[in-house]
């Protein structure tokens, strides 16, 4: 089966990190694809993808659409068209809105949070299917000292950092996104503070490597975060982000329990080949209908 994949992102944040490992597993499963993407990207300047031009490439069978504007311009197509919905905030409501949410084929919901975002929508549930972000599990997990160092990935101004300083103060360590997953390395404990949150592709990241993790209760993040298990789940204020911490650092035997715990569920549930296998269901389904 030959895919087109297509992303119009500016940036490298989660979703096009999320491309390279989904089509990296599709490999591995021998599938043809061909990934496009905006002109000056680094997904084009930095990864290899074909800058897109005035036409979208022809002889494909699906259309993987990773974004919202890549959704748009891929309406085009009279493919079968299979859209990545990662984002927590809810669907315009609009006519042009709904008809471009109608014309989709199938959606791939980030989590199931969002994919109620598009049932509020209108969107069939049979016309949905939630798939984790994957990512990749490292062959050793992180050894998690006595005195833990905690973690914050900055980002977008989704992500409330004036919390994790406040709250973290000496302790805390403030880490690039463009430097994930390996900045993981330097940090014992990863505070994932949102706002608004599909799902959380970082709290992966951490939890693959065997970090405990203190994460804001909205969105997607309590499907993968289990709060007493693999982390603390908190509100977004400075006095509970505080006690989660103080309660995670006095008790470093479970933080090690915690991380242990959010390693094996992301080998059972969010690995790339997880997510390979149930995107790969998700297109064989759609080319048999076609």
């Amino acid at each position: 089966m030959n895919i087109l994949h297509l992303d119009l992102g500016k940036e490298m944040r989660g979703g096009q990190h999320q491309v390279l490992l989904l089509m990296r597993a599709l490999d591995r499963l021998g599938f043809r694809q061909t990934l496009v993407a905006r002109k000056g990207s680094p997904l084009v300047e930095e990864h290899g993808a074909t800058p897109l031009g005035a036409r979208l490439p022809s002889g494909f069978d699906i259309i993987h659409a990773h974004d919202s504007a890549a959704h748009t311009r891929a309406l085009t197509s009279r493919l079968p068209l299979v859209v990545a919905r990662r984002v927590a905030f809810p669907v315009k409501r609009g006519v042009l809105s709904q008809w471009k949410y109608g014309r989709a084929t199938h959606f791939i919901a980030v989590s199931k949070f969002v994919a109620a975002e598009l049932q509020r929508a209108g969107v069939d549930p049979s016309k949905i299917t939630v798939i984790h972000d994957g990512v990749v599990l490292p062959a050793e997990p992180a050894k998690i000292p006595d005195h833990l160092k905690f973690g914050f990935i900055a980002a977008t101004p989704e992500k409330p950092q004036h919390l994790f300083e406040e709250a973290a103060g000496r302790r805390g360590i403030i880490i690039d996104p463009a430097r994930l997953p390996g900045d993981l390395e330097k940090i014992d404990a990863l505070v994932y503070l949102s706002n608004s949150e599909g799902l959380g592709s970082g709290i992966l990241l951490a939890m693959a490597r065997g970090l405990p993790v203190i994460a804001s209760n909205v969105g997607g993040i309590p499907e993968i975060v289990s709060d007493g298990e693999t982390g603390f789940l908190v509100e977004n204020n400075v006095d509970a982000i505080r006690d989660a911490i103080k309660r995670l650092g006095k008790d470093p035997a479970r933080a090690r329990a915690m991380g242990a715990a959010g390693r094996r569920w992301v080998a059972a549930h969010a690995t790339d080949a997880i997510m390979a296998d149930r995107t790969a269901a998700v297109y064989a389904r759609l080319k048999g209908s076609s």
